[in-house]
């Protein structure tokens, strides 16, 4: 049904799949690629609020979702974070060891449901002789949403900074904490290999702006939207890309200023008109804070 609303045969979409495609290759080999913490004026609360609004008006229904956006944690001296991924355990185990080999991570314990990772620092020589090499420790725990499905799994990923005074374990969450995790989160939800959550029909215009090598943005590209969900959307692109990071623009009200919000594309599809069938999935960082910033908040 979905070929025939694009007007293409199946023996035309055969043909087209099985045709060498530079977008398509683009897409795939940039999943796993180590990229830069997106910065973006958009905090998890207002990003779920606005993918609520979406959704609701769209006619779906919308699931509370659990933290998505690092935090501190209560003795202030690491962040955590909570989410859920559409793949089993054991994909998500090898995941992990692709993370701490482009992370130059050591895996010290790893098990079905959990795996500690040591991040070694460089150190002075008084700091190694008073209090021990100054590390970072990445704790990640997965269990079953549901006992009885391989998928979604829930995982909790807590950072602490150890060997550290509390201002330095401070410094370090504020340089090092949202690129770990929001690399440890694009591992373990880019390659998911099921959605966590259903899309709705969304077939509205949408607009998005592409993300060169060096950070910077590149000239808006007018799309088709195709579906929607709290954790991703798929839309119709006019042409390929030479990157697969973008910002969307999504409507935040009718008079309202559009909320850009960081993606990668995680799918692509070519059709026979040209155009392309993207998957993209959302990426949405904490806040970058200073380390005083993030004290102050948690004394509150």
């Amino acid at each position: 049904m979905v070929l025939a609303l694009e007007g293409t045969s199946p023996e035309l979409n055969k043909e087209l799949q099985e045709r060498p495609d530079h977008f398509i290759k683009l897409v795939e080999t940039q999943r796993n690629a180590k990229k830069k913490s997106a910065i973006t004026s958009v905090d998890a609360a207002d990003f779920q609020a606005i993918i609520t609004q979406l959704i609701l008006a769209a006619g779906g229904e919308v699931e509370p979702i659990e933290t998505a956006a690092p935090a501190l944690n209560e003795r202030r001296d690491g962040m955590h974070v909570r989410f859920v991924a559409g793949l089993p355990l054991g994909a998500a185990q090898e995941q992990l060891r692709f993370f701490s080999a482009q992370m130059f991570a050591s895996i010290t314990r790893q098990d079905e449901t959990s795996c500690t990772l040591k991040f070694e620092l460089p150190s002075s020589f008084w700091e190694s002789w008073w209090s021990g090499e100054p590390k970072l420790e990445l704790l990640v725990e997965m269990g079953r949403v549901n006992p009885m499905s391989a998928t979604p799994i829930e995982i909790k990923a807590e950072l602490r900074a150890i060997n550290c005074t509390r201002i330095k374990a401070g410094e370090l969450m504020d340089r090092m904490g949202p690129d770990i995790l929001d690399n440890l989160q694009k591992h373990l939800l880019i390659n998911s290999e099921k959605r966590s959550k259903d899309r709705l029909l969304w077939p509205h215009p949408v607009k998005i702006i592409p993300i060169d090598s060096h950070g910077q943005m590149e000239e808006p590209i007018e799309c088709r939207g195709k579906d929607l969900s709290q954790s991703g959307m798929g839309f119709y692109l006019p042409h390929e890309l030479v990157t697969a990071e973008v910002l969307i623009e999504l409507p935040t009200s009718p008079h309202g200023e559009p909320a850009r919000v960081p993606a990668t594309l995680v799918r692509a599809r070519r059709c026979a008109d040209g155009w392309y069938d993207v998957g993209a999935l959302f990426r949405l960082p904490a806040m970058r804070r200073s380390h005083s910033e993030i004290f102050i908040g948690a004394a509150r």
